[in-house]
């Protein structure tokens, strides 16, 4: 439904109340400027929402993605020759994983994986995987 149109017809509503009651040429030419001019208004209004949406969406998504980055341990884990990588298929996922090595020699690995993608998904997994971190950082 084009925005314009609705302008229109709110416009056409009105009376003239003056003279005859009809609308003059130069009547209909300024009611039909005017309505292009604040459809073409609210057609931008929603545009800029649309863009300013979008661009706290792209923040969201860089926000969980560092959250995510910073849940998964380096790339090289020094002490043993174990590696993993995380490569979401959005920007974001609610995937984990981790490499400890325990003091009895054992490797232990966990992984998890939330369903779902993005900052609701990122979030969640950094709740599940607190009590790891946390126990990683008691040994």
């Amino acid at each position: 439904d084009d925005p314009r149109l609705r302008v229109a017809r709110a416009i056409e509503i009105i009376n003239k109340t003056s003279g005859d009651g009809l609308f003059s040429r130069n009547d209909l030419m300024l009611l039909e400027t005017l309505t292009r001019a604040a459809g073409l208004a609210v057609h931008n209004i929603r545009l800029a929402e649309r863009i300013v949406e979008r661009e706290r969406e792209r923040h969201e998504l860089e926000l969980a993605a560092e959250i995510q980055r910073d849940l998964l341990p380096p790339g090289a884990a020094r002490e043993f020759p174990v590696h993993g990588i995380n490569i979401p298929a959005r920007a974001v996922s609610g995937d984990f994983y981790d490499i400890i090595l325990l003091a009895d020699g054992r490797i232990w690995f966990s992984v998890g994986d939330v369903s779902g993608k993005g900052m609701n998904a990122a979030l969640l997994m950094a709740k599940t995987s607190s009590p790891i971190m946390m126990m990683k950082i008691s040994l």
